[in-house]
């Protein structure tokens, strides 16, 4: 009888571990994923301010481009 409860115990022992190690290895690949996800959130940061720049650029070379036709006019119609 002793002996019975001892394979048993050893058995849920063993079972114990490799659901120790299925919990290990699982969250193992939680964080392998969020650190994925958080790499994704900064590139994609890093995209959005890089595009908000080029805009921001753009709409300025336009506002010059702009102001300089403004000028152009305004010379032209004193001249006539």
């Amino acid at each position: 009888m002793l002996e019975e409860k001892s394979e048993s115990l050893k058995k849920a022992q063993k079972e114990l571990m490799a659901l120790g190690e299925k919990m290990d290895v699982n969250e193992a690949e939680k964080e392998k994923k969020f650190a994925e996800l958080e790499a994704e959130i900064t590139r994609t940061r890093e995209l959005s301010i890089k595009r908000e720049q080029e805009m921001a650029s753009k709409l300025e070379l336009l506002n010059q481009k702009s102001e300089k036709l403004r000028q152009l006019n305004a010379k032209q119609t004193k001249n006539e």
